[in-house]
């Protein structure tokens, strides 16, 4: 049994300040990058799956991380980590396209979003997202999951990522498709029908907020109560929802919420103690963290960040 299939992945991302493409590895919260291509270099190469595969022997031969990987994982988890018998990157994680409708107040990637607009490389970028999730879907002749990661919203460009969807879902070698969203676009009907039609892909929400007002507040975007009628429609796809919370209202509101949630089928919620709450009162964190403790036995809850 491969105790890995979910954690070993090969990292695709764009660095909008050095506007190169990074191949990496994350494992186990750990990360290191293998090479970078010109953006046109890369769009160039027709197969980028197996691309990225002549990398698995510089993981396989890596050396002098084992210090760094958290001592809490299963330690069948861990030798089949350090056992180098890879061939092939069984999951590919896509972070490319940082393009958000989205203005959340806590976001690392607002300045990745900010440098591509400023610097005239949103159509390009977008071109190269969807040339790479097209040739990784094309040749994937082995099973492989997909996760497009939250850098930017993947829904935003509706159509293409219908097109990529359907895609997947004909090819037997996808086994998973995992999407973090922030619900906007998630609520139109073209997009609502293409996930709930969807047998591959797994869900996670960004509602970040529980009520309208609160929402348009820290992200500068609402369709709240939309967004929960359509976690309804699509509650065996969506598995966890991302929620901000800088108030013990908001505390009490979520454990009375937490039967509901239940209901719904989720498998977790990520609470996320609010950055600049926490900066002003450093004790927030731990308060979050102890709410989550007291209510483990509810439903399966964790602490983001």
């Amino acid at each position: 049994m491969n105790f890995c299939k979910d954690f070993l992945a090969c990292h695709i991302t764009y660095n909008p300040f050095s506007n190169k493409i990074v191949i990496g590895r994350c494992c186990l919260k750990y990360a290191y990058s293998f090479a970078e291509y010109n953006i046109d270099e890369w769009i160039a190469i027709p197969n980028k799956l197996a691309e990225i595969n002549k990398y698995v022997n510089v993981w396989n031969n890596r050396e002098g991380e084992r210090d760094l990987i958290p001592g809490h994982c299963d330690p069948k988890l861990l030798e089949c980590y350090y056992s180098g018998h890879l061939d092939r990157f069984n999951k590919i994680e896509i972070a490319i396209d940082v393009a958000c409708n989205a203005n959340c107040s806590w976001c690392g990637f607002t300045h990745f979003a900010n440098t591509v607009r400023e610097n005239g490389l949103t159509k390009k970028v977008k071109e190269l997202y969807y040339n790479t999730l097209n040739s990784i879907i094309d040749n994937a002749d082995y099973e492989i999951g997909i996760r497009l990661t939250d850098h930017g919203e993947p829904l935003i460009w509706k159509k293409d990522f219908i097109d990529v969807l359907k895609k997947c879902d004909n090819n037997p070698n996808i086994r998973r498709v995992y999407i973090t969203t922030n619900g906007f676009f998630m609520v139109e009907p073209d997009v609502l029908q293409a996930l709930n039609n969807s047998n591959k892909v797994i869900i996670r929400v960004s509602l970040n907020a529980l009520s309208p007002n609160s929402r348009k507040r820290i992200m500068g975007i609402d369709r709240f109560d939309d967004i929960i009628q359509s976690i309804d429609v699509l509650q065996d796809k969506i598995v966890e929802l991302s929620i901000v919370v800088d108030s013990f209202e908001e505390l009490d509101e979520i454990h009375n919420l937490l039967p509901e949630f239940r209901k719904k089928c989720l498998k977790r919620i990520n609470l996320f103690p609010n950055t600049q709450k926490v900066e002003a009162d450093p004790s927030w964190a731990v308060t979050v963290a102890n709410f989550i403790e007291e209510n483990k036995n509810l439903l399966w809850i964790g602490l983001g960040g």
